[in-house]
């Protein structure tokens, strides 16, 4: 199995092990937004390298509503995850 097969075959549970996984989960999403400059109207323009299921990028989206962003990802299955979650949001991400 090469990475990109196993990165699909985990993403649907992918975001329910990140809390397991990553210790002070909370914490660690919480401060990549807080470093972010700028006033949460500010429009801005992100590019997320190895984007999953979009779940960093979906927080920051949640904070910096005009922000836009263009998603890559190499497992397809994380990728459609990650539109789900800007649909979801209302929002239409580049990939």
């Amino acid at each position: 199995m090469n990475i990109q097969q196993a990165f699909n075959a985990t993403a649907a549970d992918y975001n329910d092990l990140r809390p397991t996984l990553i210790p002070c989960f909370d914490d660690f999403y919480q401060t990549a937004v807080e470093v972010i400059p700028g006033d949460h109207t500010t429009p801005l323009h992100i590019l997320d390298l190895g984007a999953g299921t979009g779940l960093d990028s979906g927080m920051v989206q949640a904070v910096f509503p005009n922000a836009e962003f263009t998603l890559l990802e190499l497992a397809v299955e994380m990728l459609e995850k990650a539109q789900s979650r800007f649909s979801q949001m209302g929002k239409s991400p580049k990939n």
